[in-house]
Order: C-alpha cells, then sequence, then structure tokens
C-alpha cells in the first residue's frame, strides 16, 4: 500500500506496532458527525454481549452517542441475568448486540434462550457474526432481528438497529453527504448512462440465502436510498410478507425450505382478490434458454441472472415499481478476463463506486473459505448433494469475479454428480489455487485497475467520462 510498519516490544510490557499509508479522499464520503439517531431511539434500553473489552467499549461509546441506555456484560449467564433483572424492574432490554463468538458460550444458543423467553417477548437480537458461522445461522433465523458481518461500521449499526425497530433510518435516508454540484453531477450521469434515479425510496424483501449475495445488495440497495430486509430461506419470505409491507421483492430461485417459485405462487395467491400485486424480481445463477420465460409464467415481474450487474438491477427495479418506460440493459456475458479477474463483470457489479468494490472484496475473501471448506467436507464424506450444493452457492460468488474460477466451481460440481470422486478431488485442489490466486488478487484492487483494462466494459455510471 505504499506504506510502512514498525514495531516495538519490550518481554514483559507488551508490544506498540505504527504504520502509515496514504490513502485518498473519497469524493463522496458518509459524514458520521450529522448521524443523529430518531429520537424515538432515546431512553431504548439495549444489552451488550461481548468477551472482548475493547469491542464493548467501542459499542458502548455508539450507542450512548445515541442517546440509548446501555448496559455491557461478558458472558451468556451474566447476560440472561441482566434480561432477568431487567424483566423484573419492569424495565426490559428492548435491543441485544451479541457477539457470535462467546468464550464458553455458544451464541446462538443463547439467541434462541433470548428469543423464547417470555420476559423479553419484544426484545430485537443483532448478532455480530464473523463470516465461516454463516451455514450456522440458517438454522437460528427466527430467534434473530439482523446479523452483522464484522468488522461492523458505525453507520451500519445505527441503520440495523433502526430497521429492526421499523424506525427511518438516518444513514438510509442521506446516504452521502456531498456538494449539491457533486450531487447533481452524479444524478445526471446516471440518468445520461440510461440508469433512471428512482422515484422514492422503497422497502425491499430480499430473499437471498447466500451471505456474500446478501452483504452485496445490502450494501448496494441503500445507495438509492432503498431500505432492506433479508430473509434467508422461502418461508422466512412468506413469513416477512405476512409480517411487514414491501414495494418489491428480489428473489432468488434457489432456497432452501421453498424455492423461488414456490414463493411466488403462494404470494400470488394471496393477492387474489385483493387488488394488490408485489413486483417481484427473480435472482438466479442459471442463464440457461427459457428460464427468463418461466420465471415471468411464474408470476415474477422480471428476472435478472447473477452475478447481478447494478446498472440492471437498478433499470429493472425502475421499470417494474415506477414503470417508466426505460428499457433495461441488454445482459452480456462476464466479458474477457485479465488475467484471472474479470474487469466488466467487478465494474459492473460495484457500480464503479471504489468502496462498494472493497466491501465486495472484503465480504468475498472472509465468506470463501467457508464455502471452500463445506466443499471439501462433502468430498471427505462423499456426499454427493452437499457436495453439489456446495459446489453451485461457490459459483455463484466467484462468478462476480471471475469466469475462471465459477468454471472450476462448476466442474468440481459435475464431476461429483457424475460419482467421479477421485476426479473431483483433483479439481477441488486445483479451485483452492485458483481462489487462493483471487483471493490474494482483491487485496489491492481498485476501479482505476479495473478500467484501465483494455477489455473492461465502460458499464458503471459513476463517474463515468465516456458519455
Amino acid at each position: 500500500m505504499g506504506g510502512g510498519i514498525t514495531a516495538e516490544s519490550e518481554l514483559g510490557r507488551g508490544s506498540t506496532f505504527r504504520f502509515t499509508i496514504q490513502v485518498d479522499q473519497p469524493l463522496h464520503q458518509l459524514d458520521l458527525a450529522t448521524l443523529r439517531a430518531p429520537a424515538e431511539l432515546h431512553a431504548v434500553r439495549a444489552l451488550i454481549v461481548d468477551d472482548n473489552a475493547t469491542s464493548r467499549r467501542l459499542l458502548e461509546h455508539w450507542l450512548r452517542g445515541w442517546h440509548i441506555e446501555t448496559t455491557a456484560v461478558d458472558d451468556g449467564p451474566a447476560a440472561l441475568e441482566a434480561l432477568r433483572q431487567g424483566g423484573a424492574k419492569s424495565r426490559p432490554f428492548e435491543v441485544v448486540l451479541l457477539d457470535s463468538r462467546l468464550s464458553g458460550t455458544d451464541a446462538l444458543a443463547l439467541a434462541t434462550q433470548i428469543h423464547q423467553t417470555s420476559v423479553v417477548p419484544a426484545c430485537r437480537i443483532l448478532l455480530l457474526a464473523v463470516a465461516d458461522q454463516a451455514k450456522d445461522l440458517r438454522h437460528c433465523h427466527d430467534a434473530l432481528s439482523a446479523c452483522l458481518m464484522k468488522p461492523v461500521m458505525e453507520d451500519e449499526l445505527l441503520d440495523a438497529i433502526c430497521r429492526v425497530r421499523s424506525l427511518p433510518s438516518p444513514v438510509a435516508a442521506s446516504p452521502l453527504v456531498a456538494p449539491s454540484s457533486d450531487r447533481d453531477s452524479a444524478k445526471a450521469s446516471e440518468t445520461n448512462a440510461g440508469i433512471p434515479v428512482s422515484g422514492r425510496p422503497l422497502r425491499v424483501l430480499l430473499a437471498e440465502d447466500n451471505p456474500y449475495n446478501q452483504a452485496v445488495l445490502e450494501d448496494l440497495l441503500p445507495r438509492r436510498g432503498h431500505s432492506v430486509q433479508v430473509a434467508s430461506d422461502g418461508r422466512a419470505a412468506l413469513r416477512a410478507l405476512e409480517q411487514n409491507h414491501f414495494d418489491l421483492m428480489l428473489l432468488d430461485i434457489h432456497m432452501p425450505e421453498l424455492d423461488g417459485f414456490q414463493v411466488v405462487a403462494a404470494q400470488r395467491q394471496r393477492e387474489q382478490g385483493t387488488g394488490r400485486h408485489l413486483p417481484i424480481i427473480a435472482l438466479t445463477a442459471r442463464s440457461a434458454g427459457g428460464e427468463r420465460e418461466r420465471c415471468l409464467q411464474a408470476g415474477m415481474d422480471d428476472y435478472l441472472a447473477k452475478p447481478v450487474r447494478a446498472a440492471a438491477l437498478f433499470a429493472a427495479i425502475d421499470q417494474v415499481v415506477f414503470a417508466e418506460g426505460v428499457p433495461r440493459p441488454v445482459e452480456s456475458d462476464p466479458g474477457v478476463p485479465f488475467g484471472l479477474l474479470d474487469p466488466a463483470a467487478l465494474l459492473a457489479g460495484c457500480d464503479g463506486d471504489e468502496e462498494l468494490l472493497r466491501k465486495m472484496s472484503l465480504h468475498f475473501q472472509a465468506l470463501v473459505p467457508g464455502r471452500l471448506a463445506e466443499i471439501g467436507e462433502a468430498l471427505r464424506d462423499r456426499n454427493i448433494p452437499r457436495l453439489r450444493e456446495g459446489a453451485h452457492r461457490l459459483g455463484g460468488m466467484v462468478s462476480s469475479f471471475s469466469a475462471t474460477g465459477a468454471d472450476a466451481a462448476a466442474l468440481v460440481g459435475r464431476l461429483g454428480s457424475e460419482g467421479k470422486i477421485d476426479e473431483a478431488i483433483q479439481a477441488y485442489s486445483q479451485l483452492t489455487e485458483v481462489v487462493g490466486r483471487l483471493v490474494s488478487a482483491l487485496d489491492t484492487l481498485s476501479v482505476d485497475q479495473l478500467r484501465r483494462q483494455p477489455d473492461a466494459a465502460c458499464s458503471p455510471p459513476r463517474n463515468c467520462t465516456c458519455g
């Protein structure tokens, strides 16, 4: 990164590390000093459960800055005792921030216990999780109101607390702070690029079981002012539709419990005779012929193939919600890769935004080891269904970055489906090598580097100067 690092260490006293780097000030940045929690959060009681003292202090500092009454404990028994005392004194906790890795405590079991206790029936639990727990979270989704991947940012936490309390979020309302001329230029750039600016913020239900795709879309949609609620399987999506109002659903076709076709059939049946119609855009990793027609016949309003391009997503939203009649850009193949990475797919996926590219890369680097481990376990156990599912999920994640990596994942899944386990093991070794190189390549990747590639299509509108 063009910087330097020094270390000073003394036996028995500890170590001090210092580093220097040069960074560019972003054109648009979130002004955290202007973030003010809604008045409805003032005096809300929150419990922090985290065995890391530094994390506890930081979370306490943020919450108290938002006038939230805060108590912090370091383990499960102390958390349950605090909840019990709060209920006994008629001062129950309304929000719990729960670290996913508590020493000596199963955080997910604790979340379920908190959720099920009658003392705090309205308590909202926000899990602060690490990426490799994504598989386990699926079994605990009823207990959790939200899940934030660590490291958690201040604005992300405030937005999540507001969402679970059904309050307007100052983050979603004005996510970018910039001079008016910059905002006008950005808006004009988007319009000129053929991407209409949405007429109003939308409440979006994202029905998606892949944590990586969840994280990317949760970062992308608020950039147009939209708020997002995530459902990790089909049944959770239908429950969310029963409990809340949404303006739009992004529906992954391939989900556990109920798939996308079952979900849309149930929703359209509910709407019969009511005069209501929820716009639904299908998301699928498959691009086989006839898939779009199948989705439309099933009751979806539009169809997007993964990896989802930001330009196509926002245009589809405007078309199905606001009926502006602006044709959605035709999705093309990911383009010719330079080396390992696909510049066109990456630029389209991040909307040409440096911060979103960084977050995409961090989400990928955090989640991909767990996906590889799932495939390795399936191979060891010779579990063909798990192998096929694991390869499908990893391929969908990798396709946003690399056609080479996606092809390698598909090969492992195909060989496994054909019962060629020994060949699949060899292909898995090659896949691991490709993904390892990909993870390393993302460390220093920038939008400018991608745009300089000769095969990079200039699809992202932000800061685009090619007209």
